[in-house]
């Protein structure tokens, strides 16, 4: 039957082509995606189209030898099997699968390695090595149901079903298709229940039931029919129309269903099923008694290279060739080709083509009249239509057996759904003792539950209490640190206002009052101590608006970007004469080329008010730098001066608004230390770090670095 051996076609495509999974921690997520990439081209076309695969199956096999990956190498030897599979190199796809178990076995691909296994089975099942078939497929089945792999399990199992029935051991086909049947009903996948489906019309096929194996096959054609799987349906018609020829001698109905055949073939299968319809039109045309037309099919169907791969049908077209000359009274061709298929048919062990040869032959001499040449082919057809009544009576006594089989198998399942039933009842008797013992302990439940609910809330509210006795230290924290900045600022306002303007009510007073009796050099002088006295005052005042703003969050960043050189220059233009006038030397570095991109005002004042604390501290006599640096990544700028220095033990907090280091200058320079604060905060806001290094007696450096 070649197309009931074309189910393992089928069963492969089911098998093989399974997705592919791995331990999670024997290969990168990166090399999985990798494999992916050529797994699934070649999974789509190995079938349908070998050739075509070749160039992504040799990146994979490039990928598997250089990274030595299980799972690649898996893949690389699996796919190279199916590959081999399918163009019928069947010891090569062996070999192939033999090496993909070792690899399956070093990476604990378990589920790879049962399919492997399985393959192997088809692979001797194609080589009509029926034996180590079974073997192969034993193991798998044996593998997957005690790692509880239900699936493969059960596709194994049908395919184990195929060797039994070409081994005639149908009791053991059914067998195990009723087994897989209960494990599929249970797992509710229609697609295993179509191949089951597939399955017991084999076993029918094999044993002479047209219309039962026709009933099965039509199950499962309308499954695939809703997938449009056209490689499956091909399979499936064309075993219904083979049987019908081989068996039914329908050639009607046979044409009929290999044209459904032809309709969804895939294209290297195209020949063989045109090589089959051939072969049915011929034996259709005999019937019909149209001798021409079947001698024009059954020779065009020898003529196709194809007769050589499908010996057994080869015999057969040449026994039937031998009919139809004998037929049109053409003895001498008719004798050469009987002679043929007998020999052929003897080679290859097919008694049944054998006695038609033979009875061809014995009616070609009785009408020669060669009777003892006929008398001899009778007798030894006559041994042979012994040995063929004896398949027939034991295939009898099989299709009984399996009847009887599954007879037993019904009533088993009747029993069993008996003893359900009687065990639902129990368990509905018991059922209200069970209520009443249930309500018990949810009244039981319901009070503890209610207790320990209680002491869940009682716990829930003392960690609430607890959190919020933590807030609530913590919002005491920030009053006190704000009550610090508040006594900071009042103090300012009363302390260092209240001088500047003091100063300014003095003067003014003694300006007012003793006017005519001041000289111009004493009024000149009173003048300049009170523009001195207001522009301080102004300083101050600026500086505490500026804080404000910062407090409230109402100074934006305006960033842009601009050269070093530029602001360094401007700010040197107004400190030189400050400088000059105290004796104090400003040098500044310069650099055109370098760029920075912040807020140009902000950053001006910071190092205003940072060269405005070096004058004030610095005495006469000594050094400012202005001092640039620049490296991958960072800018920095730093106001170095030789002044009096910090104390080391005051330079943590002179940043921060509630400490009290404010000191005059070397000349009595009023400090209220707001600019130093201005400074740190013009830092955070431009995303800078303000960092300061001072010795008492050697000076001060503050820094200001920026990341670029």
């Amino acid at each position: 039957m070649s197309f009931a051996r074309s189910l393992l076609l089928l069963t492969i495509i089911i098998l093989v082509m399974l997705p592919c999974e791995a331990k999670k921690d024997s290969y990168k997520v990166t090399d999985s995606l990798a494999i992916l990439r050529w797994v699934k081209p070649i999974r789509d076309s190995i079938f349908y189209n070998p050739v075509v695969i070749l160039p992504w199956l040799d990146s994979l096999s490039h990928f598997a030898d250089s990274t030595q990956n299980p799972y690649a190498n898996y893949a690389k030897n699996n796919l190279k099997g199916n590959y081999n599979w399918a163009i019928r190199n069947f010891d090569t796809a062996a070999s192939y699968y033999r090496s993909a178990i070792k690899w399956t076995v070093e990476g604990g691909l378990l589920r790879q390695q049962i399919n492997t296994i399985s393959n192997l089975g088809l692979i001797y099942s194609s080589l009509d090595n029926f034996d180590s078939s079974v073997f192969y497929y034993s193991r798998a089945i044996e593998m997957a149901k005690q790692h509880n792999f239900n699936k493969i399990y059960i596709e194994s199992i049908i395919k184990l079903s195929i060797v039994y029935n070409q081994k005639s051991a149908y009791d053991h086909a059914i067998e195990l298709l009723e087994e897989a049947r209960i494990k599929s009903e249970s797992l509710g996948n229609e697609e295993l229940n179509s191949n089951l489906y597939s399955a017991f019309a084999t076993v029918y096929y094999y044993l002479g039931d047209v219309e039962k194996m026709k009933e099965y096959y039509l199950r499962a054609i309308n499954f695939h029919l809703k997938g449009n799987n056209k490689n499956i349906l091909a399979t499936l018609y064309g075993n219904i129309a083979e049987s019908y020829s081989s068996i039914a001698k329908n050639y009607d109905s046979s044409t009929y269903y290999f044209s459904k055949t032809l309709q969804y073939t895939i294209p290297q299968n195209k020949d063989d099923v045109l090589h089959m319809i051939d072969f049915t039109r011929g034996s259709l045309f005999y019937s019909m008694g149209n001798y021409d037309s079947a001698a024009f099919y059954y020779q065009r169907a020898l003529q196709n290279p194809l007769s050589e791969v499908f010996v057994r049908r080869k015999a057969a077209l040449l026994v039937n060739m031998g009919n139809v000359y004998r037929s049109k009274l053409d003895y001498p061709a008719s004798v050469d080709y009987y002679k043929k298929g007998y020999q052929l048919s003897d080679s290859i062990d097919v008694p049944e083509y054998k006695s038609n040869a033979l009875l061809g032959l014995m009616k070609i001499d009785s009408v020669r009249g060669d009777f003892e040449q006929a008398f001899f082919y009778s007798i030894e057809r006559q041994q042979i239509q012994a040995e063929l009544k004896k398949d027939e009576a034991r295939s009898h006594l099989m299709a009984s057996e399996v009847a009887r089989a599954l007879e037993v198998q019904n009533l088993k399942n009747s029993l069993l759904q008996t003893e359900n039933k009687y065990k639902d009842d129990m368990i509905n008797n018991q059922r209200w003792i069970v209520v009443m013992i249930v309500w018990v302990l949810i009244g039981m439940l319901v009070f503890t539950l209610f207790q320990f609910m209680n002491h869940k809330k009682i716990k829930r509210l003392n960690k609430l209490l607890e959190s919020n006795i933590i807030r609530l230290d913590a919002q005491n924290l920030e009053l006190d640190q704000l009550n610090k900045t508040k006594d900071k600022f009042f103090s300012i306002v009363s302390h260092d206002l209240r001088s500047p303007f003091a100063a300014l009510r003095t003067g003014t007073i003694l300006l007012n009052m003793e006017w005519e009796s001041l000289t111009e050099e004493e009024k000149r002088e009173l003048v300049l101590q009170l523009d001195k006295s207001a522009e301080n005052t102004n300083n101050l005042l600026e500086e505490l608006l500026q804080w404000s703003k910062m407090q409230q969050g109402a100074m934006k960043l305006v960033k842009k970007t601009f050269t070093v050189n530029t602001l360094i220059k401007e700010l040197k233009e107004v400190f030189a004469s400050i400088a000059n006038d105290k004796g104090i030397q400003l040098i500044a570095e310069s650099d055109d080329k370098q760029h920075l991109t912040t807020d140009y005002q902000m950053l001006k004042q910071l190092l205003h008010n940072l060269l405005t604390n070096a004058v004030k501290f610095t005495p006469r006599g000594g050094e400012i730098k202005i001092e640039l640096q620049f490296e991958p990544g960072m800018v920095s700028i730093t106001v170095r001066d030789t002044g009096i220095g910090i104390p080391k033990e005051k330079q943590g907090g002179i940043f921060e608004l509630n400490s009290n280091f404010n000191r005059p200058g070397t000349e009595g320079e009023k400090s209220s230390g707001m600019g130093l604060i201005l400074c740190m905060d013009y830092a955070r806001l431009m995303g800078a770090k303000l960092e300061l290094v001072s010795e008492v007696g050697r000076g001060s450096a503050f820094t200001v670095i920026f990341k670029t």
